[in-house]
């Protein structure tokens, strides 16, 4: 059972729905019969102050290695893992704007696959790299899900 990721604009009772959606996930794959789950996952929340790398709140993490967030300038950021978990055809990206971001449709999270020891993440605001710390994106979702 594959779940949706979170969009901009959720209410909380849909947020609610989001949350239970992921629970039942969780438990499929917990009680399917070959008894492991057909994806590792890394999900987190990001933030940033000044021009740091963002700050990983990490919610789940079944990927081998350990992850590292850098920021290579405006809206520039990588998540890298010397243990090169990630492969091209098996990586999938997904994020969202945190429910405070003031910008709506205005505000773009690039977020995917570069090689096999990086995933790119990039913040714009009317298709300029802005960064996370610009009071426009607030707990930025953001997940990798590395299929068998």
């Amino acid at each position: 059972m594959a779940i949706i990721p979170k969009q901009i604009g959720w209410s909380n009772e849909s947020n609610l729905i989001w949350e239970l959606l992921r629970k039942v996930d969780q438990l499929v794959k917990v009680t399917s019969t070959s008894g492991a789950s057909s994806y590792k996952v890394y999900t987190a929340l990001l933030n940033q102050s000044d021009n740091n790398a963002p700050v990983a709140t990490v919610l789940e993490n079944t990927i081998e290695g350990t992850m590292v967030w850098s920021r290579g300038g405006a809206g520039d950021y990588s998540l890298t893992n010397s243990s090169n978990p990630f492969s091209e055809n098996t990586t999938f990206c997904f994020s969202s704007i945190g429910p405070n971001t003031s910008l709506g449709t205005d505000a773009n999270i690039i977020f995917g696959y570069d090689n096999n020891d990086k995933i790119l993440l990039n913040t714009l605001n009317n298709g300029i790299a802005t960064d996370i710390n610009e009071n426009f994106y607030n707990n930025v979702y953001v997940e990798i899900r590395v299929y068998n």
